[in-house]
């Protein structure tokens, strides 16, 4: 692959992207770069970015040609996406995106929805796009649709979905999405599954929505039911499960709302020991280690103020 074609083709549409002047797209010299581009490679398979490069700025011609000239454009777009999209669906326009899927079906299929969900989800973390996450959501309703109620991956799946809608609701303070996050999530617990390691993570799911529940409607009911599967996630996954510091911080979470309704200073000491687990159980540069850390400062100086202990 000839890297100087390349490297014109990402310049022309970087310039595009920053002056938002389509000119440079149409230009002879643009099809040119590509076409040579193109005939540089040996296996778009392999050297597949070329074919994304060639693809975007096919999309982009698309984009701004008028209805009935943007058929041969269109066309060359799908042929060259195809291939990045086979190596990384994220890197591909959310319309191509959509249309590939639609072809879709099948275990493979649901398989990738759920990766691409999932990319979008943490991607949606980082920037805080909102695109993203309803994107993500449309992927996980998806998994969910193609699964009939017994099948072991839909209560897992349908996790997914619960989790997804919270952090739309939290996002957005879209109650609606809270209250679908809580009926999935109480429903993935119901479905029956053979996947009983997946189990305390789909506790931790609803743990996490009583929490934000609890915390904006104040009652006390969500608090109870949030520290319930708190604990039965907590005593689902053994010492060394890679998840179980994420589902005791949750779980001592959920006990210090509990501790600022009651003011029940035993249970203010438990949610700081589980606290302190969770963080001990964390490395230094952990997406979480930060938080967990403050959670833990805050939970201690709590609780020496009422206990004058620890």
């Amino acid at each position: 692959m000839d890297g100087e074609s390349l490297a014109a083709v990402r310049a022309r549409l970087a310039k595009f992207e920053r002056t938002g002047d389509p000119s440079r797209l149409f230009k002879r010299k643009a099809w040119t770069e590509a076409l040579h581009l193109l005939e540089s490679v040996s296996s778009l398979e392999k050297e597949w970015e070329a074919a994304h490069a060639v693809g975007w700025l096919s999309w982009q011609r698309y984009r701004f040609l008028p209805e009935g000239e943007d058929a041969e454009a269109l066309e060359m777009a799908l042929n060259m996406l195809e291939w990045a999209y086979r190596h990384d669906p994220g890197s591909v326009p959310a319309a191509v995106r959509e249309h590939f899927r639609k072809g879709e079906v099948g275990e493979d299929a649901r398989w990738r929805w759920l990766g691409d969900a999932n990319a979008l989800s943490t991607e949606f973390q980082r920037s805080q796009d909102l695109d993203l996450l309803e994107e993500a959501i449309v992927l996980y309703r998806r998994t969910v649709d193609e699964l009939p109620p017994v099948h072991d991956h839909y209560a897992p799946f349908l996790s997914n979905l619960g989790a997804a809608l919270r952090t739309r609701s939290e996002a957005v303070g879209d109650q609606a999405s809270l209250l679908e996050a809580l009926r999935v999530s109480r429903q993935a617990l119901e479905a029956p599954s053979s996947l009983e390691d997946d189990r305390a993570r789909q506790l931790c799911n609803l743990g996490r929505v009583l929490n934000v529940l609890a915390r904006r409607a104040g009652k006390l009911a969500y608090l109870l039911e949030a520290v319930d599967v708190g604990r039965r996630a907590v005593t689902a996954a053994p010492a060394d499960h890679p998840d179980r510091p994420a589902y005791v911080s949750v779980l001592a979470g959920s006990l210090n709302l509990l501790y600022l309704h009651n003011n029940d200073v035993a249970v203010l000491a438990e949610a700081l020991e589980l606290s302190r687990e969770a963080f001990d159980a964390t490395p230094p540069g952990h997406v979480d280690y930060e938080l967990r850390r403050e959670h833990h400062a805050n939970l201690r100086e709590d609780y020496q103020a009422v206990a004058g202990g620890k």
